[in-house]
This record gives structure tokens, C-alpha cells and sequence, in this order.
């Protein structure tokens, strides 16, 4: 993460918690088997690592805030004193060990700088930065909305087709899952991820099914609504409520941002006019977009010097910075959010080469000092892989669990769709003329007076024979077409359209429908699916594991002390 913190804890006195009678020091926050936690050492995490003049959490943070960071170290120093020997585990981790040296070297440059020419931000200036841009920490309503959509059976009665909906309206209200119904009833292609359309605001509907959707309490459902071409409903899973967040909740938030900004702008003064070596790769914002997008995994989108960053990489990163204190602020654009990454890299890409080429880390000094900073980062990973083992055990241990995700999530592992296709392709000629004769041909076909064969011979056409269908082929093929195609949900033919001034009829001759895969032959996956789904949660139980083993006590009222708030007069340790 961004702003975790490298801990150089080789050392540290082991002192086992005791449950304290009397109040704990001033500034003791914490305290178990691997030792006390004091305010100072939490407040440094929530700064950023080692940067003077980073605001202080004492900025109205909470509470709970300084009882996550307190767990935080005494997890990490727990699983740090289990490394029996520790610089051979950290020259086990080869290519990674190296990339810390150049990640070094920033730090180091970074600190020094810091200490030069500080970068300090107040609250008047946190303030003024807030009240110009108010509609940065403005949250738009919003609503998680799932569909259901059935087409007309027969144009000439949609009164049967709301009635369908309506019997599964009952039905959901009833208990029934909204989404395992839109699965089973649904001719929209979103049956596939149980009808969701995702996070609707203001403006992103028709008018009339706005209003629906804005209307509808949490877990409310629609009556059935006229579409073109049938009805739908509407389920307001949950709602996203209209807030403009006070100064107070998003200052530290500011804090952060500012230093970001003035730390770029010291790294572009430093970096003058020079320019990428030849060789180098450097996106603009467009075509790392369709990079990030659309290329293969290791393709390299960032090269500068010895630095390169391919797409598995960047998006690794890119997931990382979106965990952090703003989860329920409004976020910019993706587009710019990938931007804003994507330039920093390229800052710290272009100052490690101009450090490389001047030789700066060279100094026997430096160079002490580098080795400690890379052995912590080593550490620090170690550290990392073993919470990632002890999470990957978790997941492991529990089969039941496992095996009811794949159920419950059977559409990711269904078998794919196939089709086995013909087209009609009429002739070129008087186009409504043709579509006349093709939609009069298609009821014959239907009837089964004809074939596709004899029917191309009536329209001057022909029959291309497209053969067996998978997702990869349907994707590729002309959007009007793809649409056409997976609009009918069976065998059968199409309505004919127009395409490049003729005149099209699909036929589905054969459909292999998704079934459920079986769990063993989908294990690896699900296995996978369960652990990023559940990565919050199963890192809180490891977290919970060892802090229970290491006797964990968190005291409030230090807490509330550093953030200038009253603390109770009795001590309120807590497990």
C-alpha cells in the first residue's frame, strides 16, 4: 500500500501485557507479548513513512482510526519475531529484494529532502483548499439497482407480459431472491450477473424510470414497467444517500492531498527539463486507458532507466490506492484516478534514473543507510507473504464454505454459452422491399414450408454456414448483430435487420446452454473468487488470531488524549 509504513523493529524487547489496575502512562496506546505501542509510533503509520511535516491524525482523527493502526504494529512485529533468521529470509526474496534498492533510494532522497525543506500545510490553508473545491466532498444520491427484462411473447398482448412480471414480483416479496429469479426469467444479458445494472445517479435514466428508482425504499421492487419491446422491474438494492461532508470529517483527507500535491511539485522542480532516455515508454492519458484496457498482462506501459511497470503491475497498484480513509467519500473519474497514479510512477521512474546517473546513492553513507532501508522493506513483504499464507489456510480450511460460494455464485462458473449459427444474407435491392419479403420468408421458415436454402434462392441471397459460436466469437462479431443474436432465447430465427444495405435473417440451429460447472473441475478459481471476495474479512480474522495470542489491549482514553478530546477518569483497556 502507499503508505505503509517499512518497520525496523530488529531489537525490540518482547514485554508480555499485563491487565493493568491503575491507568496506563500518558502515552502508552497499546500494549501485548511483542511489546508497548506508544501515541507517537501510531501517529508516525498515519503519516506517511517517515515525512516531516505530514499532518498529524491528531487533525480530528478517530478513535478507532488509532486502535486499527495499534493493531496494525503489534501484528506486524508479532509475525516479524517468528522470522528466525532474518537477512537470509529477506536474500530469499531475490528479484523483489532488488527492486526495494531502487525504492530505496527514493525514500532516502525523499527524507532527505524533508528534512531541508520541509513541506508543511495549516488548517487555514486545508480550509481554504476545502471551501474551493466543496463539490470534491459532495456525495450525489444514489441507487444500486438490479433488473428484470421479458420481452413480448405476443405484441398484441403486453398484458401478459406484466402479469409474468408481476407473479415474480410476488415471488421476490415473498423471499425468493430477486437475483436467482432475474437468472432464470430474465431475457437480458444481465441474467448473467443476476440483473444488476449497478450505481444509478440523477440523469442516468429516462425520466420516468428515475423517478421509479429514486421513489423505491431499500429493497423495494418496481411494478412491472412498459419497455420497448416488453416490461421490466425494477430492485433498489440499496441506497446511497445525498451528504456534503464538513470540514471536520475530511481534513485529514485535505492534509493528504495538499502534501501529495506540494510533494510533486517539489519532484518536478527537481527533475527541471530532463527528459526519458531513448528507449523509454511513456503513455499519454488516452492510450494508457486502451492499454490498461485491452493489452496483455506483461505488456510494459512504463520504462524509464532500470524501472519498468507492465499492466498486471499498475492495475495491482491501482487496486491498492483505492483502500484508504475516502471509502465513502465521492471519488473522481477513473480515467483521471488512473491518471494521477500513472504520473506519479512516471515522476519516481524518471528521478530514480537521474539519481542512478548522478551517482547520488554512492556515498558509504547513503549506502548504510540504503541497506537498512532495504532490508525493512524485505522484512516488511516477508511479513506480508506470511499473512497471505495464514489468509490462503482460511480459506482452505473451510470447504463447506467454499462450495456453497460456488453455488451461490454459479453464473461465474457455468459452462459458456454456444450457438450454432446460419445467416440469411438477401441480395442488394430495394432494402423495404427486401425486408417485406424476408419477414414474410421468416414466417414460412417458422412453419417449416421452407428451408434456409430455398429461401435464399426466392431473395437472391445466400446462406453463410457460421458454425458453433462461443463467447470470444460472439464478442467480435458486429454490434448489431451480437445484438440480434443473443436477443432470442431459442432456437429459431431472428427479426430480419438491416446491415451494410442488406438484409439479414440469423437462424440458431442448436444451443448449448450454460449449465454449472462442477465444483472440482472450477476449484482453483473459486478458490481465488472466495479469497478476493472475502480479502477483508479473512485478513481481519488472521489479524484477530494473532492479536488474541499476543494478549492485545488497546486504551482509549490515550486515544482520545492525542486527539485533544476528554478521556474518562478510569482506565478502558480493551481486548
Amino acid at each position: 500500500m502507499r503508505r505503509a509504513v517499512v518497520f525496523a523493529l530488529l531489537g525490540l524487547a518482547v514485554v508480555p501485557a499485563c491487565r493493568r489496575k491503575a491507568p496506563p502512562p500518558p502515552d502508552l496506546l497499546a500494549e501485548s507479548k511483542a511489546g508497548p505501542v506508544r501515541v507517537e509510533e501510531v501517529e508516525a503509520l498515519l503519516r506517511a513513512p517517515g515525512q516531516a511535516g505530514r499532518p498529524a491524525p491528531t487533525e480530528g482523527a478517530p478513535v478507532e482510526r488509532y486502535r486499527k493502526a495499534a493493531e496494525r504494529l503489534v501484528l506486524e512485529r508479532a509475525l516479524l519475531a517468528e522470522i528466525k533468521d532474518k537477512d537470509r529470509a529477506v536474500e530469499e526474496l531475490g528479484e523483489e529484494r532488488e527492486s526495494f534498492y531502487r525504492d530505496a533510494v527514493l525514500d532516502l532522497f525523499h527524507l532527505e529532502e524533508d528534512r531541508v525543506k520541509p513541506i508543511r500545510i495549516d488548517e487555514k490553508e486545508a480550509r481554504a483548499y476545502y471551501e474551493s473545491h466543496k463539490k470534491d466532498f459532495y456525495r450525489a444520491p444514489a441507487r444500486l439497482v438490479y433488473h428484470m427484462f421479458r420481452r413480448d411473447d405476443d405484441p398484441a398482448r403486453p398484458q401478459d407480459t406484466a402479469a409474468f412480471l408481476a407473479g415474480l414480483k410476488k415471488r421476490a416479496e415473498a423471499g425468493e431472491s430477486f437475483g436467482l429469479l432475474a437468472r432464470q426469467y430474465s431475457q437480458s444479458e444481465t441474467r448473467l450477473t443476476d440483473g444488476r445494472l449497478g450505481t444509478v445517479g440523477r440523469g442516468r435514466l429516462p425520466p420516468p424510470l428515475e423517478r421509479v428508482v429514486f421513489s423505491l425504499p431499500k429493497g423495494g421492487i418496481s411494478d412491472p414497467i412498459r419497455v420497448p419491446g416488453g416490461a421490466i422491474l425494477l430492485m433498489v438494492s440499496d441506497l446511497v444517500e445525498e451528504k456534503q461532508f464538513p470540514f471536520e470529517d475530511v481534513k485529514l483527507v485535505i492534509f493528504h492531498r495538499l502534501w501529495d500535491k506540494k510533494r510533486a511539485e517539489r519532484v518536478s522542480a527537481a527533475l527541471a527539463d530532463l527528459k526519458p532516455p531513448e528507449g523509454s515508454v511513456v503513455l499519454d492519458a488516452a492510450a494508457l486507458r486502451r492499454q490498461v484496457e485491452s493489452a496483455d498482462p506483461g505488456e510494459v506501459i512504463l520504462q524509464i532507466g532500470q524501472r519498468k511497470l507492465d499492466v498486471k503491475h499498475f492495475k495491482e497498484l491501482f487496486e491498492k490506492e483505492q483502500v484508504d480513509e475516502r471509502e465513502s467519500l465521492p471519488v473522481p473519474p477513473l480515467a483521471e484516478r488512473m491518471g494521477t497514479l500513472y504520473e506519479r510512477l512516471r515522476q519516481d521512474a524518471l528521478l530514480a534514473y537521474k539519481l542512478e546517473k548522478e551517482g547520488w546513492d554512492q556515498p558509504a553513507q547513503r549506502q548504510a543507510l540504503l541497506k537498512d532501508r532495504v532490508r525493512s522493506r524485505g522484512l516488511d513483504l516477508v511479513v506480508r507473504k506470511n499473512i497471505e499464507d495464514r489468509i490462503w489456510k482460511k480459506v482452505d480450511a473451510d470447504t463447506e464454505a467454499l462450495k456453497r460460494f460456488h453455488q451461490e455464485n454459479r453464473f461465474l462458473y457455468q459452462s459458456p454459452l454456444r450457438l450454432k449459427v446460419k445467416t440469411l444474407v438477401a441480395g442488394a435491392g430495394d432494402l423495404p422491399k427486401q425486408l417485406v419479403a424476408m419477414e414474410a420468408l421468416r414466417a414460412d421458415l417458422e412453419k417449416g414450408k421452407l428451408d434456409l436454402a430455398a429461401a435464399a434462392q426466392r431473395v437472391g441471397g445466400r446462406v453463410t454456414d457460421t458454425g458453433w459460436l462461443g463467447p470470444t466469437e460472439i464478442t467480435a462479431m458486429e454490434p448489431k448483430v451480437r445484438a440480434y443474436l443473443l436477443e432470442m432465447n431459442g432456437l429459431g430465427y431472428s427479426v430480419p435487420f438491416q446491415l451494410n444495405r442488406r438484409v439479414n435473417l440469423i437462424f440458431v440451429e442448436k444451443r448449448d446452454e450454460p449449465h454449472l460447472l462442477p465444483f472440482d473441475a472450477v476449484k482453483d478459481r473459486v478458490r481465488q473468487d472466495y479469497r478476493d471476495r472475502h480479502q477483508q474479512d479473512l485478513y481481519q480474522a488472521v489479524e484477530a488470531d494473532v492479536l488474541r495470542a499476543q494478549d492485545f489491549r488497546f486504551y482509549e482514553e490515550t486515544a482520545k488524549r492525542a486527539l485533544g478530546a476528554d478521556a474518562p477518569k478510569a482506565a478502558a483497556a480493551s481486548p
